[in-house]
């Protein structure tokens, strides 16, 4: 018996990946408002572990991961275990963004957005995985994206296709994990108002509310998601795009 693990009383663990990213950080700021302790990682931060509870209530620690790394990811997620005897949310936001078309886009580029956005997810789903399992508990919310569905308004073919990975692999775990009371569901955003469009030619003239989504619109959703709110919800893909999509 882990003689530090948490009640089960306690207030949920959640992990959240890109946690320094747009997206990312208005999700961990979210999860700790709603009552979650969170563990933010990201490929920026300096620190592989620190102590738990080194940054307060909510925000146990900022870790770097790099989710292209098993044993990078690995590592990490024995780590909490060990330390807090249990892991209750994965939030998979770390991301990167891909442009170029089929004339331009190298082998190299196209590999390094899939194995962030396809590869990177699937390896931390797959990390926690046997310890929800374990528990017979666990919540996972995935970052998809509106480009999944119609190749996106700014990306290339590497993003799209790599968007569309992670909402099959969202589906073949809501489905496999469902037994294990582990629901997993995803978000598909459109245009998000974040650093990584800086410099893009976009236009909101496609979208009938007319602006870019806030990090934190997402951030709410992705909230609810892990939140009892939607204990009955599991392999949906939520869209979160201002209208510009809307799926019959």
């Amino acid at each position: 018996m882990n003689p530090v693990a948490d009640s089960i009383t306690d207030p949920p663990l959640a992990m959240v990946t890109g946690g320094a990213g747009g997206i990312g950080r208005a999700v961990v700021r979210r999860l700790g408002e709603a009552g979650h302790r969170v563990i933010s990682t990201d490929f920026q931060f300096r620190e592989a572990w620190s102590a738990p509870g080194a940054r307060g209530s909510s925000m146990l620690a900022e870790v770097h991961v790099d989710v292209t790394e098993r044993e990078s990811v690995s590592q990490l997620v024995s780590n909490v275990v060990a330390s807090h005897g249990r892991l209750d949310v994965l939030v998979n936001c770390a991301g990167v963004y891909g442009i170029g078309t089929f004339e331009t886009l190298t082998e190299a580029e196209w590999h390094r957005v899939i194995n962030v956005n396809l590869t990177g997810t699937f390896l931390c789903m797959q990390a926690v995985w046997p310890h929800m399992v374990r528990q017979q508990s666990g919540c996972v919310v995935c970052i998809g994206s509106g480009a999944a569905y119609n190749g996106g308004q700014l990306v290339g073919p590497s993003y799209s296709a790599s968007k569309a990975g992670v909402h099959a692999l969202v589906k073949w775990a809501a489905k496999n994990g469902a037994p294990h009371g582990i629901r997993v569901n995803g978000v598909a955003p459109g245009v998000v108002d974040t650093p990584l469009i800086e410099g893009q030619p976009y236009t909101t003239s496609n979208i009938p509310l007319g602006r870019l989504a806030r990090p934190d619109e997402v951030a709410d959703v992705i909230n609810f998601l892990a939140s009892t709110a939607a204990s009955y919800m599991t392999g949906a893909i939520v869209d979160v795009n201002g209208g510009s999509y809307m799926r019959a």
